[in-house]
């Protein structure tokens, strides 16, 4: 089997996950103009997957994507926040993974991978499209696209293992 085939094929199927997770399922808040939506939690389980430059591809391209659709202004920042977000959590997991705490590097991935989430758009927005301190106005809704993708993407990697699916896909990687 083609390794680095396969690595692209998952590439592409988490990339597909993710613009699901964010286009289909999202929250549009009207104050704001943005949208809350569960793709963070695709992205934390592409970097516990695919792990590393894989799972930042599939990051970015999924929700850039959608970026494309729905708010073009915020393709780059999201292309390279959401890329920041898959490596970093993956990172962590490696880390804490191989000093026997997979659970707690799977929490703590997924907080720093938020706390990307939400200081990336604030800096993104504040300066990057002139908002300055309107920029504080998105934090909240953030905050919660946050914590809920942190408890669906810990809950779903959990069940993932116990079906035997994720040391399957951590076969072909």
């Amino acid at each position: 089997m083609n390794t680095k085939l396969t690595k692209i094929v998952l590439t592409s199927v988490f990339a597909a996950i993710v613009f699901v997770g964010t286009y289909v399922i999202h929250i549009t808040i009207p104050a704001t103009g943005g949208y809350i939506n569960i793709g963070d939690a695709a992205i934390l389980l592409a970097a516990w997957c695919l792990g590393g430059m894989y799972a930042g591809l599939a990051a970015g391209i999924g929700a850039g994507l959608v970026d494309l659709m729905i708010g073009p202004a915020y393709v780059p920042g999201t292309i390279v926040i959401k890329f920041l977000m898959a490596v970093v959590a993956s990172l962590i997991f490696v880390a804490l993974n191989s000093k026997g705490l997979k659970k707690s590097g799977y929490v703590l991935g997924a907080f720093v991978a938020e706390a990307i989430m939400v200081l990336g758009y604030l800096v993104y927005e504040g300066v990057f499209l002139g908002l300055g301190w309107g920029a504080l106005a998105g934090v909240y809704g953030n905050l919660i696209q946050g914590v809920a993708s942190i408890v669906i993407g810990v809950v779903a990697v959990e069940i993932l293992e116990k079906a035997k699916v994720l040391k399957k896909i951590k076969s072909y990687v």
